[in-house]
């Protein structure tokens, strides 16, 4: 399901780069303690929640730690592509 997910996120991506980049990058909301304490959706430092890390709270693999992550270009701030990884 996670590798079905970052095949779309990155057909949409590269159907408006800066649309999806600013969806995933500029909208955040107050983690609540209960978001923090969630064993799979991923919190900021700041305790804020992104739409990738609400993703991971329902795709991340909890066996093999495996998670949807964002590359993101150094030089426009614009999302490159989504992929997976485990950390």
């Amino acid at each position: 399901m996670l590798d079905k997910m970052v095949d779309f996120l990155n057909y949409i991506l590269l159907q408006d780069r800066e649309g999806v980049s600013s969806f995933f990058l500029e909208r955040s909301m107050p983690a609540s303690q209960e978001l923090i304490d969630h064993p799979t959706i991923q919190v900021t430092m700041q305790d804020e929640v992104r739409m990738v890390g609400m993703l991971n709270g329902c795709l991340a693999n909890k066996i093999t730690g495996e998670r949807l992550h964002m590359i993101i270009n150094d030089k426009t701030g614009l999302i490159e592509s989504f992929g997976t990884g485990v950390y």
